[in-house]
């Protein structure tokens, strides 16, 4: 597994990851193991205060930069520039290519960006309807559909502020990028981390993946299609020092243990991850069952993988998680030797 690697590429990518900093996310969201914040002591700083810096562009970027799954607009757009051949090695050039793009452009990358492989065949309402989207959201998608054209136009035009105003942290970040570039294992880190199966891990080892390396500060480790095609290209987004939140969960502490335990003592969020082990019913049907809303299983599911209880499986039958049975485990372990789970009552 060799990932293709271009510092400017990720260069780029990392300015359009503005919506990041939006306030959309919290650093509460995580649950932030003591391990995992003296890694990130320095780096969350640097987060907050970027996020004051956009405050005033909070409600533009949910209006505008529409995103799913963690994923973009304007990342899905460079995306289809990147098959289209088309020479995009700035953020300047890739704003220029995104203003050229046709009225019907605008619109299949918003289905791209809505669609899943089971969807690939509906259109943009049914998969508007069927995300698990907030109502607010899926008004700002359905304006955009309805007037393309304007609407990148605004959001191009906020992409340049943004951009401007973050030029200090990405030249900032840049020798961060280049040290992690140098020492980053991607195969390594499959290989130890169990944040995907390994059943996924030999399924797709040959494939062809682009790794981009954002700043330290974006903590970010995510995969997403490049391409509708079948077992097409995946960009493997990674930020610097990911490597050492992801192998720190290796070795259960006190602080994993309280986690795991206090995330699965949410009764609800309990049946959410029994059903999405299942793989019977799609989240907006797990929704209805539970009387909670599309976000609420969302935010349920990204708790579970964040902790992770939950790793990704294209090769489980049931459905894309399983458990990470050996981190859960040795949780279970440690109840067995402290509780004396394991003794013959006398």
């Amino acid at each position: 597994m060799d990932p293709h690697y271009d510092a400017n590429a990720s260069s780029l990518m990392e300015q359009l990851f503005m919506p990041y900093f939006s306030g959309q996310w919290n650093q509460e969201d995580w649950d932030f193991t003591a391990k995992e914040r003296a890694i990130l002591k320095d780096y969350l700083l640097v987060f907050d205060e970027i996020k004051d810096l956009f405050e005033p562009y909070r409600q533009d970027i949910a209006t505008y930069y529409l995103s799913y799954y963690g994923v973009n607009l304007l990342q899905v757009c460079y995306f289809l520039f990147l098959e289209r051949k088309e020479t995009v090695s700035t953020i300047q050039e890739l704003h220029q290519l995104a203003l050229k793009l046709s009225e019907q452009d605008i619109k299949e990358r918003l289905c791209f960006l809505l669609m899943n492989e089971e969807d690939a065949s509906k259109g943009f309402w049914d998969l508007l309807e069927n995300s698990n989207l907030k109502p607010d959201t899926k008004w700002y998608f359905s304006q955009f559909y309805k007037y393309p054209l304007d609407n990148m136009k605004k959001l191009i035009a906020l992409s340049e502020k943004l951009v401007t105003l973050y030029q200090p942290y990405l030249k900032a970040g840049e020798k961060h990028r280049q040290a992690f570039s140098q020492s980053f294992s991607l195969e390594k880190l499959f290989e130890e981390s169990h944040v995907i199966s390994e059943e996924q891990y030999q399924q797709n080892k040959d494939r062809e993946y682009h790794l981009y390396i954002l700043s330290p500060w974006m903590i970010c480790f995510a995969s997403t299609d490049m391409t509708s095609r079948n077992r097409g290209s995946v960009a493997l987004i990674v930020s610097c020092y990911v490597d050492d939140l992801l192998l720190s969960h290796n070795d259960l502490d006190d602080d994993d243990f309280s986690i795991v335990l206090k995330l699965l003592s949410d009764i609800t969020r309990y049946k959410v991850m029994v059903e999405l082990l299942k793989g019977e019913l799609k989240s907006k049907e797990i929704a209805e069952k539970f009387g909670i809303t599309g976000a609420a299983v969302s935010f349920h599911t990204q708790k579970l993988i964040n902790a992770h209880i939950l790793i990704f499986s294209e090769s489980n039958s049931k459905g894309k998680y399983e458990l990470n049975k050996s981190f859960l485990n040795q949780v279970m372990n440690k109840l067995k030797q402290e509780l004396y789970l394991d003794q013959d009552e006398i």
